[in-house]
């Protein structure tokens, strides 16, 4: 900036072409009343020279270190003061030259400073919200512990915590920036940036320890991370910008545009490895990271597997096996239609199914008074017809008939009687369709005797009841009661350092529980095996 300060009568000479003849007096008579005119030459490069009447100067003839006062500071406070609680008048209220006056103190513009603070701003502003959302993410492994991601996760206990406490001190400093930029209206932006290097450092370095454990499952520390490299790069590019009107060396300017061009292609690999799938080097080939939101259980006896959550108790869904085909009954057909055959010697002996079967009702079976006999209540013998049964518990349309599914399962001590959409039902009867079934097949109820009793042919006795109907929930029911850790997980096969105290009952049968090793089991005919792992998709053990 260049400040040329002279008397009236010495600026008249160097006045700009084209000045009216008329503005003479004007200025020999400012000059007269102790003013002076300054030549400002604006100090952000322009090339031309303003003439300014500084006739209104609170500053007077003031000296510093016994110099004159610069006339420019005039200039300065009151461009910036006017209209300030009547301290200086408003532009308005200058005798002249208040246009020429903004136009010299009006800071040019710089499009690489310009673009040095947006891009801090913005990729603060992400990284700060990318974090919050990481911490959202990853809170409280303990509920969510479905996955290998939360086996790491719970042996790096207050890991959340920590990526929080680093959040709202990100945030805090945030504030106190954008206070001392905004508010205070202070040029410290490349201090504060620098300052905030190491928060954006320690976010990204637990962040990306994050994605490599989650195996691409987990995103926002992805994103948190690469905002932590966005942010890198901006601190870096404003090293390259003029600070104070001094630009950076040759020497510091080729080191700064080299560790940009790094950051640049380490951000680009890192995108690559997320988005192709590169951390397959982490990966266990038998057990890849999931997204389950329940954990997957397989119940020896049940054909597909449960999706159980913790301390929640889980109706057990009771399928077909794949490939059984749909039993067409009549409306007699008994539950021993399905039964078993097995050869113990040279005797044959049947025993009732304890799966779940698909059965096709005909329909108008009681318009016609045809296999009314049953016995039992939600829970049947096995002798009692199936249709007849499936109509008193409502699952079938009586008139229409239909397709119905059946569970069999062990009969209880004692059987009950009631009375439901038109069919009654007993607790015993001595003449049983199902009986007549059995004989006619050639074989015996086991420990009874009948027409047949020279038969070398066993029929044992069983139930069958309805899934679906209410007051049937504890039937087939397990439960996740809790976890404990046994062991410190490593880096393979973390899951095997916890163990789960699981219950279930199947079938109505006796309530089992014990603890159980996640992970896939021992023995491929083990009772129950609580196990996330997969090696393929889609996978039987799929509870995303």
């Amino acid at each position: 900036m260049i400040v040329v300060s002279t008397p009236v009568e010495e600026i008249q000479i160097a006045a700009p072409e084209g000045a009216s003849h008329d503005e003479g007096p004007a200025k020999t008579s400012s000059a007269s009343s102790g003013g002076r005119l300054v030549a400002v030459r604006p100090y952000c490069g322009a090339e031309e020279v303003t003439v300014l009447a500084l006739q209104d100067s609170r500053l007077e003839d003031a000296y510093i270190h016994g110099q004159p006062m610069a006339a420019w500071v005039d200039a300065g406070l009151a461009s910036h003061m006017q209209g300030f609680c009547g301290l200086v008048p408003s532009a308005s209220s200058w005798r002249s030259d208040s246009k020429a006056t903004q136009k010299a103190m009006r800071q040019s513009f710089e499009g690489r400073l310009c673009l040095y603070r947006f891009l801090l701003i913005c990729t603060s502003l992400l990284e700060s919200v990318s974090c919050w959302l990481t911490v959202w993410e990853i809170s409280f492994p303990e509920s969510y512990f479905y996955n290998k991601f939360e086996a790491y996760s719970l042996a790096l206990l207050g890991l959340d915590r920590a990526l929080g406490a680093i959040c709202a001190i990100n945030s805090v400093y945030l504030f106190i920036f954008w206070v001392m930029v905004t508010v205070v209206r202070s040029d410290m932006y490349r201090v504060l940036a620098w300052g905030r290097l190491f928060l954006s450092c320690g976010t990204g370095s637990v962040c990306m320890m994050l994605v490599f454990i989650s195996e691409s499952t987990k995103i926002f520390p992805f994103v948190s991370t690469l905002c932590s490299l966005l942010y890198l790069q901006a601190a870096v590019f404003g090293a390259l910008v003029p600070w104070r009107g001094r630009a950076p060396s040759r020497r510091k300017a080729c080191f700064w545009k080299s560790i940009l061009v790094f950051l640049a292609a380490l951000t680009v690999a890192w995108c690559m490895m997320y988005l192709l799938d590169g951390m397959a080097f982490l990966r266990e080939s038998e057990c890849r990271a999931t997204q389950n939101t329940a954990m997957p259980v397989r119940i020896a006896g049940v054909t597909r597997w449960q999706c159980a959550r913790w301390k929640k108790p889980h109706a057990i869904s009771r399928t077909p096996k794949d490939g059984d085909a749909v039993l067409e009954a009549q409306c007699s057909t008994p539950f021993h239609a399905l039964d078993v055959p097995s050869e113990v010697g040279n005797v044959t002996v049947w025993t009732p199914s304890q799966q779940a079967h698909y059965v096709r009702c005909p329909p108008s079976c009681q318009r016609f008074n045809l296999a009314r006999e049953v016995v039992g209540c939600q829970i049947y013998d096995s002798r009692s017809s199936v249709c007849a049964a499936a109509v008193q518990m409502g699952v079938v349309n009586p008139d229409e008939g239909g397709l119905v599914m059946v569970v069999g399962r062990a009969p209880p001590s004692a059987w009950q009687g009631c009375e439901l959409n038109s069919v009654r039902s007993v607790e015993n009867i001595t003449n049983m369709p199902g009986t007549a079934w059995i004989h006619d097949r050639g074989s015996v109820v086991e420990g009874q005797a009948g027409a047949n009793s020279t038969a070398r042919n066993t029929t044992k006795l069983g139930a069958f009841y309805f899934q679906g109907v209410f007051g049937m929930e504890q039937e087939d029911v397990v439960t996740l009661h809790s976890f404990r850790r046994v062991s410190t997980p490593g880096p393979r096969e973390p899951y095997r350092s916890y163990v789960a105290d699981v219950s279930w009952r199947i079938g109505g049968g006796a309530l089992q529980r014990r603890d159980v090793t996640l992970g896939p089991a021992a023995e491929p005919d083990a009772d129950i095996e609580l196990n996330f792992c997969h090696s393929a998709e889609p996978a039987a053990n799929d509870c995303e």
